[in-house]
């Protein structure tokens, strides 16, 4: 399987087309897209639609929980809602997406806490997410990249370590 990677400004485009690669006489697919480690990689290089798969498994995941557990308690609600639905797998690798994406994903994140905890569709999401005491969804994304970061620079990896490093100077 092949992947290739255009520019995004056209002008430093050399080919429009590429020859196939055949090591061993075997042609490779050209593929626009591939599952990498649960994280979605696009030749278009953005991850506008990693995303909105993750939105996707977001609206699953609490749709399920309204439909199995919308009579337990808030405590146990919230238990299960941190769970299942704050969890945003590869999000710390977002790095080129539209904001509009971005945006639909954190409206679908409010709808979804809204709707399993009964609030009313014009309530403040500010005290919502403070009654709650639920992180925001620019919080979850904000930690996530957060992580990565401490984790690159402590990395037991060298080679990690000095690629982190020269990122970071």
């Amino acid at each position: 399987m092949t992947m290739i990677f255009m520019p995004h400004k056209t002008t430093r485009r050399v080919l429009s087309t590429f020859p196939n690669f055949t090591p061993s006489g075997v042609a490779l697919n050209v593929v626009d897209s591939c599952k990498y480690l649960g994280h979605i990689i696009f030749s278009v290089n953005d991850d506008d639609q990693d995303i909105a798969r993750q939105m996707s498994l977001l609206y699953a995941r609490a749709n399920m929980l309204i439909r199995k557990f919308s009579k337990c308690s808030r405590d146990v609600k919230l238990c299960l809602f941190r769970a299942y639905c704050t969890q945003f797998y590869g999000a710390e690798l977002w790095q080129c997406f539209r904001s509009s994406v971005l945006q639909r994903f954190e409206a679908a994140y409010v709808k979804c806490v809204k709707m399993l905890f009964g609030f009313a569709r014009r309530d403040s999401v500010t005290a919502m997410f403070y009654e709650l005491g639920l992180p925001t969804f620019k919080t979850i994304i904000h930690n996530a990249k957060v992580k990565m970061d401490s984790c690159l620079k402590v990395h037991s990896n060298v080679l990690i370590r000095s690629a982190c490093s020269a990122v970071y100077v």
